[in-house]
């Protein structure tokens, strides 16, 4: 076998040698083409349950909110408890952390965020739209590098997940933290 095998691979590589930088280009170009349109093809939309308890954190440091969070948009995070509502800009928010239980879609109790952390940094605000529920959001993947989104996407599958924390470095750009629904 191994002489077939180096009687093989002689005409094989004078074929790549005789072919020049074109042969070489285009098994390139079709294995790129390929890996791109299979990360493309992938979703890049997570669902995560939202806690029932959000703590909002003002960037003076001195007052915080709790309540449930009940909009979040590109400018403002409205936050409500006891029949009050409480809209914070953006800018004045340092960050969101949530307690409390999730519920999950088909299940009669409610579940513990209790496993591993995961990380999600430099999002843009627009990435993380609150459901009409209140009980889930989706955080958009979209600007996550091929490779991330695919060592991402393959670290997540199949799994449910809840939102922890969200920290504002910017009034344009999001860290958030969720973590595995056990």
């Amino acid at each position: 076998m191994k002489v077939t095998f180096r009687w093989l691979a002689i005409p094989l590589i004078f074929l790549i040698a005789v072919g020049g930088n074109n042969a070489g280009m285009a098994i390139y170009t079709n294995s790129s083409s390929v890996k791109k349109s299979s990360v493309a093809s992938q979703k890049t939309d997570l669902e995560v349950a939202v806690p029932e308890t959000a703590t909002i954190s003002r960037n003076d440091g001195k007052s915080s909110l709790t309540g449930s969070l009940s909009n979040f948009s590109d400018k403002d995070v409205t936050i409500s408890a006891n029949g009050y509502s409480e809209a914070v800009p953006l800018p004045q928010i340092k960050s969101i952390e949530f307690n409390g239980d999730v519920w999950i879609k088909g299940q009669a109790l409610p579940a513990r965020i209790r496993g591993i952390t995961k990380t999600l940094e430099g999002l843009p605000v627009g990435s993380f739209k609150l459901d009409s529920s209140q009980k889930s959001a989706v955080i958009s993947l979209k600007t996550m590098t091929s490779r991330g989104l695919e060592r991402f996407l393959k670290d997540t599958a199949n799994k449910p997940f809840g939102v922890k924390a969200i920290f504002l470095q910017r009034s344009d750009e999001l860290t958030i933290k969720i973590a595995e629904i056990e």
